[in-house]
């Protein structure tokens, strides 16, 4: 074999010239195995076919997360303390009633749902609390101090819910023994003809629970349900006629601390609001959470509402 640029003799087998080092033959090129273009285009053909369905197979956006919902209608009172107004008692015609303090005094106001077009029923030099509707939303029952023979004292009134006809519910208090006390926390039974409300004993201490007639007649049907050593106690209207409360067992903490958790060192009873007999029941009935809790005490006397969790202070001793 002759070397193509100086014309000497060189092997078959070499790629240079030996003489001039010229490039004799060139590489030769790799060949791609037949199996090896298949696999790179069977590669190539699955991105194309992923890159045309997968986005018509693809999950759809994620909906955007709701707004948060808008916070209740509050009711603040006099205090700072503030409460849903779909706690409060309403009408069936959608109107709240509950008291606010101002100074010494305080007043009973019935509003909008929303806490809106407060109204005062109360005079201004009123001391009126505890308000409830009768059922169909007539009449707002609450507690007014009143002056007695004897001293201050609270009564049940009622009012009409644009603030007329304040009318003072009048029994014979002294002949039931109960002339020198306080008629608090009053709570009218679903039918709107009797209201059961709690007696205090002279100067605040001891209560219990006495039922009357809504229009104030048939006062000596007036009955005392419960005995006259209790210190603390909640109660609700079970029926027309049926009344669930619950009294402290001796010794239990809820004689000392006002407003605790009640049910957890208390006795449940159920009684005929116009016989008193009474049973005893393991398992307070949902009612009850739709009642009141009085406590007796020098210091924080008031009465609880358990559905709002709403405080009213108003001392009893006076």
């Amino acid at each position: 074999m002759k070397c193509p640029k100086c014309g000497n003799i060189i092997p078959s087998n070499v790629r240079f010239c030996a003489y001039c080092g010229a490039l004799v033959a060139p590489r030769p090129r790799q060949k791609v195995p037949t199996w090896g273009k298949w696999i790179i285009g069977l590669a190539v053909s699955g991105l194309i076919i992923v890159a045309i369905v997968l986005p018509r197979f693809s999950l759809p956006p994620s909906p955007p997360s709701p707004a948060p919902n808008p916070p209740p209608p509050m009711i603040t009172l006099a205090d700072g303390s503030s409460y849903p107004c779909s706690d409060l008692p309403t009408s069936p015609s959608g109107k709240i009633v509950f008291s606010l303090a101002k100074g010494s005094n305080s007043g009973i106001y019935v509003a909008d749902s929303d806490g809106t077009n407060m109204t005062r029923l109360s005079p201004e030099d009123a001391v009126d609390w505890c308000p409830c509707w009768l059922p169909d939303g007539s009449k707002v029952v609450f507690s007014s101090l009143v002056y007695t023979e004897y001293r201050s004292n609270f009564r049940i009134f009622m009012i009409n819910p644009d603030g007329t006809d304040r009318t003072q519910l009048v029994f014979d208090a002294k002949k039931l023994g109960i002339y020198d006390c306080d008629h608090i926390a009053p709570l009218v039974n679903p039918r709107g003809s009797t209201i059961a409300f709690v007696v205090t004993g002279q100067y605040g201490v001891n209560l219990a629970i006495y039922t009357i007639d809504v229009d104030g007649t048939n006062a000596y049907e007036v009955h005392q349900l419960t005995q006259w050593y209790e210190f603390s106690l909640a109660f609700a209207w079970l029926s027309d006629w049926k009344i669930v409360y619950t009294a402290p067992r001796w010794g239990s903490p809820c004689i000392d601390v006002p407003f605790r958790n009640h049910l957890e060192c208390a006795d449940i009873y159920v009684a005929n609001a116009f016989s008193g007999d009474r049973e005893q029941v393991l398992n307070p009935p949902p009612e009850l959470l739709k009642g009141k809790h009085v406590s007796c005490d020098y210091k924080y006397g008031g009465v609880k509402d358990l559905r709002s969790g709403l405080i009213e202070r108003v001392l009893m001793p006076r």
